[in-house]
């Protein structure tokens, strides 16, 4: 395991967790939702996550080795909070949907029905075209900006690793087409008041609590679909 302070020590926000600011605790995180932080490393993100998330965290969900920050639904307009549907396509069970013009995700489930998940959509994810599929799928991972994002701002690490804000959040489902890993990313995010919107980077975000789910109902190899204008892209 790293170092406590490392896991935290870059963030995109400048924000820097001193050893003093570890001992000196945060009442608010012991008050909310869910069990007792188990070691001193996840209380430290947990102290993060209300500094960052300020009015919009309600909670934590267990996790390892980080617990999920939980946001206020009601700050989220309903047309983007996870839903149950009816899906009237062709696409089989177990397809992901991604609709670039109403900011939305669906996996089609086996009884005609999908799940939806409002998502933000950034510069990267609009430039998706094809078919494609989960190549692989990560845990709290680490992040690499490109060297575009580098240039447009300076600030930014040339890496980060997982925690409560990195930008790719709790879960991440890498895209490959062909065969091939793509830049392209489904994942969480540190800023849920992104949802719906489209945003200056990343590929599809969705709430944490939102890729957790849709995590542990794909696999490897699950198809993704991008539409814009109601077409296949």
């Amino acid at each position: 395991m790293p170092a406590m302070t490392d896991a935290f020590s870059l963030t995109r926000r400048g924000f820097i967790l001193t050893a003093a600011g570890l001992a000196s605790g945060c009442a608010t995180a012991r008050e909310l939702i869910g069990p007792p932080a188990t070691n001193a490393r996840k209380q430290a993100a947990r102290e993060l996550a209300v500094s960052e998330l300020e009015d919009w965290l309600i909670g934590f969900q267990p996790d390892e080795p980080f617990d999920i920050p939980l946001i206020d639904l009601t700050k989220l307009s309903r047309r983007f909070r996870r839903t149950e549907e009816a899906h009237e396509g062709r696409e089989p069970p177990g397809t992901i949907i991604i609709d670039l013009d109403t900011k939305h995700a669906r996996l089609v489930l086996k009884n005609g029905s999908a799940i939806r998940y409002g998502v933000a959509v950034g510069e990267d994810g609009k430039g998706w075209t094809g078919p494609a599929a989960v190549g692989r799928k990560a845990i709290w991972p680490s992040w690499t900006p490109t060297a575009r994002m580098r240039v447009e701002d300076p600030s930014l690490p040339a890496f980060m690793p997982g925690g409560v804000t990195n930008p790719m959040g709790a879960r991440a489902l890498y895209v490959t087409q062909r065969g091939h890993e793509t830049l392209y990313r489904l994942h969480g995010t540190d800023e849920p008041w992104t949802i719906g919107e489209e945003d200056s980077n990343g590929c599809i975000r969705f709430l944490n609590e939102d890729i957790l789910d849709l995590y542990g109902r794909v696999p490897t190899g699950a198809p993704i679909i991008v539409r814009r204008n109601g077409q296949p892209v």
